[in-house]
């Protein structure tokens, strides 16, 4: 899409929901992936600045970024932000059942098994450990309707 001359492209969105891009956009932002969050922290470590945005060695190479280039590049740096915080507000979903010890509903066990297969630290013991009785409160749920 134009305006202003800028193209802007969802390129971010269609990768995430659709799991390609138009190849349009495809030629212009790549066939790679959306980093996950894991993956955009050490990213961020390691080169000191966001995947969706260009550094400061290629800003000074260029002498800086022309209106549209960064205007796309905040575009896709917006996009992957939402992803990012749905990921996070997800697993916090997740963490707030694990936290309580009454009855869950199967969306609540949905997430919280979400968020312990997320749990870089715990082994799989561990993990199935968890979901068990995360299943047994779901179990307790079942039998009071």
């Amino acid at each position: 899409m134009f305006d202003d001359q800028v193209q802007l492209s969802d390129h971010v969105f269609d990768r995430h929901f659709d799991g390609k891009v138009m190849p349009q956009d495809a030629a212009m932002h790549g066939t790679g992936r959306n980093l996950s969050l894991e993956e955009m922290a050490a990213y961020t470590e390691h080169h000191r600045h966001l995947p969706t945005i260009k550094g400061r060695e290629e800003w000074q190479a260029k002498g800086g970024f022309g209106l549209g280039d960064i205007t796309n590049q905040l575009w896709a740096t917006t996009e992957t932000q939402a992803l990012y915080i749905t990921d996070l507000n997800k697993r916090l979903d997740g963490l707030a059942v694990l936290a309580g010890t009454g009855p869950i509903d199967h969306s609540q066990f949905v997430a919280a098994k979400a968020a312990i297969a997320n749990m870089g630290t715990l082994n799989e013991a561990e993990k199935a450990v968890l979901v068990q009785g995360c299943a047994a409160r779901l179990a307790a749920q079942a039998t009071k309707h």
